[in-house]
């Protein structure tokens, strides 16, 4: 995950100045190659490592029994996915000198935290990663979306232009 969020962070000083010089058409082009490429790197990247992880439990490798069963491993990198996506939008939005998704982003993260906590304590593994994926896919990344576009429609008005 911090492999795949570096990627567009590097980025964050090239987006400012393309906010700064007034450049919508550059700063939208930039951010959309940008989280394109980190987005589908990453999902290559985390169906690579599943397809190891599921591999080693299907044989019954001995190692096999250090890492998370394969249902556990793949909700919690559907939630990594989904959570670099809310990173990207972040990233841009930072890139204006504002960050109007903190108090969404926090609340989320507490949201998280007990209902990871509360499936640990009553579940398993599976169930703990399937709160977190929960946590991202209906609170976190849903709010952050919203912010995300009605932010960029506030200050870069070109609703013809697709992120």
């Amino acid at each position: 995950l911090s492999v795949m969020i570096s990627w567009i962070q590097v980025r964050a000083p090239r987006l400012a100045n393309l906010i700064a010089t007034g450049d919508d058409e550059g700063l939208r082009q930039l951010f959309c190659r940008t989280q394109q490429v980190s987005f589908f790197l990453f999902l290559l990247a985390l169906g690579f490592v599943w397809g190891i992880l599921a591999g080693l439990h299907v044989t019954g490798h001995e190692i096999a029994q250090k890492f998370l069963a394969p249902a556990a491993t793949a909700w919690l990198f559907a939630a990594v996915l989904l959570f670099q996506i809310s990173v990207s939008m972040s990233v841009y939005l930072r890139a204006h000198k504002e960050d109007p998704t903190a108090l969404t982003n926090t609340t989320a993260s507490i949201i998280a935290t007990f209902a990871i906590w509360a499936a640990g304590a009553y579940s398993g593994t599976t169930m703990m990663a399937m709160s977190y994926f929960l946590a991202i896919a209906l609170l976190m990344l849903p709010c952050q979306t919203f912010i995300f576009f009605r932010y960029r429609r506030r200050h870069h008005p070109n609703p013809t232009a697709p992120v």
